[in-house]
């Protein structure tokens, strides 16, 4: 027997793709993917960030389409959580900006797909104590995340703001510190209290 969330993401697919037979939308899917990918590459020459705001919004749009009344009400509140910190501590990055008004686009669309992932990681696990086990790989991801982009793909702030603990990722405030370590417990905490799902 399939999981509960694989028969609804296969009924999904089939509503969404014309009523049609499961087969049938495989072509749909592989072009939907392909045409995903296929700005990739350019996007990624002349920015990482363009890439990730990229594939970040094609994920939570097809996230929305398949799932939309199990996945709607945690996007909004993902966004609300992304939207005060962005609107607070105005993100500039040595080259690449992107912003709506005065908020930069990509800690918006990457926060908002962050956190709508950590939910659905949180929901689909079934082990004791899963709210302590999820908060500490959110942490552990957290920091590889960050190390990756600031060392790797040289996501950097423009300025000189120190590190966390001097450990060289999430430069910043110490407010910006300690949203970044509570973000993610937080949106659980939040979304359980409104009985999102």
């Amino acid at each position: 027997m399939r999981p509960a969330f694989e028969r609804k993401a296969r009924k999904n697919i089939r509503y969404t793709f014309g009523h049609g037979k499961y087969f049938k939308t495989w072509p749909a899917l592989f072009f939907g993917a392909a045409a995903t990918l296929i700005p990739v590459p350019a996007l990624a020459a002349l920015d990482y960030k363009f890439a990730i705001i990229w594939l970040s919004f094609v994920g939570l749009s097809a996230a929305y389409i398949l799932y939309r009344r199990s996945i709607g009400q945690e996007m909004v509140i993902a966004i609300l959580f992304a939207l005060f910190i962005t609107a607070y501590w105005p993100y500039l990055y040595t080259e690449g900006n992107i912003f709506l008004g005065h908020i930069n686009v990509y800690p918006l669309i990457a926060w908002t797909a962050g956190l709508v992932l950590l939910r659905e990681v949180y929901e689909h696990l079934r082990v004791p104590y899963r709210f302590v086990i999820v908060s500490i790989s959110y942490v552990a991801v957290l920091f590889f995340v960050e190390y990756l982009g600031y060392y790797v793909f040289n996501i950097q702030i423009s300025g000189q703001y120190p590190s966390l603990l001097g450990i060289g990722i999430i430069h910043g405030p110490p407010i910006v510190h300690i949203f970044y370590l509570l973000a993610g417990p937080l949106y659980l905490v939040v979304t359980d209290y409104l009985k999102v799902r």
